[in-house]
Formats: C-alpha cells, sequence, structure tokens
C-alpha cells in the first residue's frame, strides 16, 4: 500500500491583528508561533536546514534560523505538529452494496418526510413551485393513501437503534391535505405504538384553525413555521395566490395558538425565516425577532431558524432586479459575525437566529474538535448518509435523499425499495469529486452537503472551484474569530463546546 506524503508539513497559515498562527492540519490543533517559525514552516523538511538557511539567509542569522528549527523539531517530537503526512482518499465506505445493506439495517432511519401534497394556497415568489426556480418533472399533485402507507410502513419497520425518530409532513402546504397528515399519525400510532415516534410539519401557517391545532396538541406535532420578518419583508414576496399579504394571517393564528395553550407554543413551535434582498431592512428584521411579544418564547428558546435565499437555478433575483444587491451579503454576513462574537463574549446564545448562518458552525466544530491524527481514510464532514438521516418521499412515491435535493440523488420508490446501485454510486462519485480534499488544509472543516454539491456530474471547473474557494474563505474567517476570542475570554468559546449558558436546549 502507497501512502500518499509529501515532505512539507500539512498546515495552514494566518495572520490576525499582528500575531502569526498555524493551523496544523494532522492534529487538528490552532498554534501561535513567533514570525520567524511562520517565514520557515513551509520550508521545513527533515534534514534541510542547509536549503532553509539559504532561501531565509537574507532575512534571518544562521543562528536564528537554526535555533527556529531546533524549535520546530521539538514540536515534532513532543506534540506530534507540522507531520508532512496526507490521507490516501476521502470516503465514506459505502461503495458496495452489501455494505450498504448492512450499514442501513445497523444503523435504521431517523426521519421520514412525506410530500403530502405539491399544492399551495400561497404564491411566494422565491418558493420552487412559483415557476421561477427550475424544478422536479410534474408529478401527482396530492399523495395517495396507499403511497404514504407503504413508506410509513417501510420507515417503521427499521427505527433509528438510538433516537426517537421523525415523521416529518412538506409541500406544497401540507395542511391543505389535513386528512392524509390525520390519517397517517393515527395509523403509526395504532400500528406502531403511541408514543415511539415524533410529528413536525412545515407550514406557512395561514390555514391553522382550532381543528388541527388541537390534534397538533394532543399529539405533540412540532411547528415549523414560515415567516420573514415584520409585515413590510414579510409580505414582499410571501403572498396568496391573490397577490394579498400573509402577515397578518400568520401573526393572527400563531396569537390565537399561545393564548390557547401557551405551554405547546413555547415547546413545539419554531419559526422559519428566509433572509432575501436587498437587505437595508436587516436591523428591522432582526428587531422584530427580538422584540415581538407573540414571538419572544420561541426566539428566547433559539428556535427561530433561518437560511439565505437560494439563487441557483432561479429567475428569482432577475425578476425582481435584485442582482446587484446579492452583493451586499458580504456586508450582511459581517455584521452577523460581529453580533455572534458579541454573544459569545456574553457567554449567552439564546437570542441567535440568522448568525448561525456565518462562521457558527465551523466556531462550534472547533470548539469540539478532537486533537487527532488524520485517518488513511476519511470521512469527509457534511455529506449524510443516504436515506438514513432523511427519506424524503414525493407525492409520487420516489425516495429523494432530503426536501432541497431538487431532481437529485433519487434513491428509489415506495414499491420498489431502496437503490441500493445508484446509492453506491452516487458514494462512489462523490469520491471522484472529492478526490483533491486529501491535499486541502480545509478537510476537517469543510462541510460538503449532498444538496451543496449538487449535481456531481457537474461539480467541476469553475462551479468546484467557486465551492472551495468560498469555503476556505468561511473557514479561514472562522480560525480567525476563533483566536481573537480566545484572546479576549479563554472560557467563552464553552458555551459551544458544552452548551451551558445557551439557553437553547428545550
Amino acid at each position: 500500500m502507497i501512502t500518499n506524503r509529501s515532505g512539507k508539513p500539512f498546515i495552514k497559515k494566518f495572520k490576525f491583528d499582528d500575531l502569526f498562527y498555524i493551523y496544523d492540519v494532522n492534529t487538528n490543533q490552532l498554534v501561535e508561533v513567533e514570525k520567524p517559525v511562520f517565514d520557515i514552516i513551509d520550508d521545513y523538511e527533515d534534514d534541510n536546514t542547509g536549503a532553509i538557511e539559504s532561501k531565509h539567509g537574507n532575512t534571518y542569522s544562521i543562528h536564528e534560523i537554526r535555533r527556529r528549527i531546533r524549535e520546530i523539531k521539538k514540536a515534532v517530537k513532543d506534540h506530534g505538529l507540522f507531520s508532512s503526512f496526507r490521507p490516501e482518499k476521502v470516503t465514506m465506505g459505502l461503495r458496495r452494496i452489501e455494505t450498504l445493506k448492512k450499514f442501513q439495517q445497523k444503523t435504521g432511519f431517523h426521519q421520514l418526510l412525506l410530500e403530502l401534497t405539491r399544492g399551495c394556497n400561497l404564491n411566494c415568489s422565491y418558493c420552487p413551485t412559483s415557476g421561477k426556480y427550475a424544478g422536479p418533472e410534474p408529478e401527482p399533485v396530492h399523495m395517495d393513501k396507499k403511497t404514504y402507507r407503504k413508506a410509513v410502513d417501510l420507515f417503521c419497520k427499521n427505527p433509528h437503534s438510538s433516537e426517537k425518530p421523525f415523521i416529518s409532513f412538506y409541500g406544497g402546504e401540507p395542511l391543505k391535505r389535513f386528512d392524509l397528515l390525520r390519517d397517517t399519525v393515527e395509523y403509526v400510532k395504532q400500528t406502531y405504538g403511541k408514543d415511539r415516534y415524533s410529528f413536525n410539519i412545515t407550514t406557512n401557517g395561514t390555514l391553522l384553525n382550532r381543528e388541527i391545532i388541537d390534534f397538533f396538541i394532543a399529539n405533540d406535532v412540532h411547528i415549523l413555521c414560515s415567516l420573514d420578518g415584520p409585515e413590510r419583508v414579510n409580505d414582499r414576496y410571501r403572498l396568496t395566490r391573490n397577490n394579498k399579504g400573509t402577515f397578518l394571517t400568520i401573526m393572527k393564528n400563531l396569537e390565537f395558538l399561545k393564548a390557547y395553550d401557551s405551554d405547546y407554543f413555547s415547546r413545539r413551535v419554531s419559526i422559519s425565516s428566509v433572509l432575501t434582498p436587498p437587505f437595508d431592512d436587516f436591523d428591522e428584521i432582526l428587531n422584530f425577532f427580538a422584540n415581538n411579544k407573540i414571538l419572544n418564547p420561541i426566539s428566547a428558546k433559539g428556535k427561530i431558524r433561518t437560511s439565505f435565499v437560494g439563487t441557483e437555478g432561479t429567475t428569482f433575483l432577475e425578476d425582481f432586479g435584485l442582482e446587484e444587491s446579492v452583493k451586499d451579503l458580504n456586508r450582511v454576513h459581517d455584521r452577523l459575525v460581529e453580533r455572534l462574537k458579541e454573544s459569545i463574549l456574553e457567554h449567552c446564545l439564546p437570542h441567535l437566529s440568522f448568525e448561525k448562518n456565518t462562521v457558527y458552525p465551523i466556531l462550534e466544530n472547533l470548539a469540539k474538535r478532537p486533537v487527532k491524527k488524520l485517518d488513511v481514510h476519511m470521512q469527509p464532514l457534511g455529506p449524510c448518509h443516504i436515506g438514513l438521516r432523511r427519506l424524503f418521499v414525493r407525492t409520487n412515491g420516489d425516495f429523494y435523499i432530503c426536501e432541497r435535493s431538487g431532481d437529485n440523488y433519487k434513491i428509489g420508490h415506495v414499491d420498489t425499495g431502496y437503490d441500493y446501485e445508484g446509492i453506491a454510486g452516487y458514494y462512489r462519485k462523490l469520491e471522484e469529486v472529492l478526490y483533491d480534499c486529501k491535499n486541502c488544509w480545509a478537510i476537517n472543516h469543510c462541510e460538503r452537503c449532498w444538496v451543496q454539491l449538487g449535481n456531481l456530474d457537474e461539480f467541476t471547473g469553475e462551479k468546484k472551484e467557486d465551492f472551495c474557494s468560498y469555503n476556505k474563505g468561511m473557514i479561514e474567517t472562522a480560525f480567525k474569530v476563533y483566536v481573537e476570542l480566545l484572546k479576549k475570554d479563554p472560557d467563552c468559546l464553552k458555551i459551544l463546546s458544552d452548551g451551558s449558558g445557551t439557553g437553547i436546549k428545550d
């Protein structure tokens, strides 16, 4: 077996606030060093002191260079730093059908998402059903009883081994087919156990009524309700079929639900908000979610889930003349990073929403990171195990990785089960796409979600370069934020590693 090696250390150097740092990929450590070490480390190899002296002799004395080389060698010997080792490949180790089947049987399923209907009572401008996005082929508007029963049976006969599995209802607007939702919940409880599964729904909130709310409370259904901000912001793009605003209806329904059962509202209701351009009302949005009296129990628990509007495969930006405003996203991002730093230094994160879409997950990964050597075969960070973490079933019974995958990653059908050969093909193709990652300093922190990668056959050239450049830029920013925070308060990042003081856990 030939191991992929290079004589030079596997590292990433960066500067911050006139200080010099080295991220050592093999040990996953960030090390502050003095400038001479920072300058010569790229050229360090065993027994190459002469070459370093020749290259850096005009900057540093021979005595200084040799002293710094001794320091580097000591760090290598005592702490395992500055190794030249690179992995052989990046793989999830699931290339073969039999391996996939065994892994699935051992692990079980965690979340089933049922697309009850493609129909919706709204016409939100940035929604895939609006016609402004390249969407999937036409399919049945509603899922039939036979289809969702088959999907439920497959899911419930292979439950997750350690977590309480979720069955989720999706659309369109799933409350247009509340009858299917109710039948599914009752069927699962009668057939597979009253308290064995949890249920949730993603809804626009406009169709909530007393009957539905009573059913949700009785069955402890988690509600994720879409709301983009105050009335002016929400009603810019979230409209009815008659181009009427939806804000007042949503807020009226949420207010009723809160008054009807405040405990349920606090425990089981979350908000999904999409940040869209133009971004001149950003402060207005933040203030709304932080201070609105109706939403206070939700925001106080960090249950405002947020995302940025998708800009791939859509005419949304062009239709609204928003191409130039997207450039302001960097300004918004920088502002969010500053808010995130303030919250961490205050040892309190309960109000975080949009801030979590910046460097937050990388900081959390840094705070929790193990100090260990790279494996010969590295697991990529980000891609879920296909069909296990989530199984999305469309109205026609087709299986997909998740609700955001579009026409990419079809993995089976309710009548034929999993397409194991196709799934194994995705894993093999992923190895090809990630081949160069084995030599990348960002390998421990780069998220590579299937949806982010998109069609793997098209993930080449400029698209791949842009993806890698963006991710490496975010990771380097996170490194700088990390060392900045530690300088100001060595204990502040504990709230990311152990959850203390966050107020987020339910």
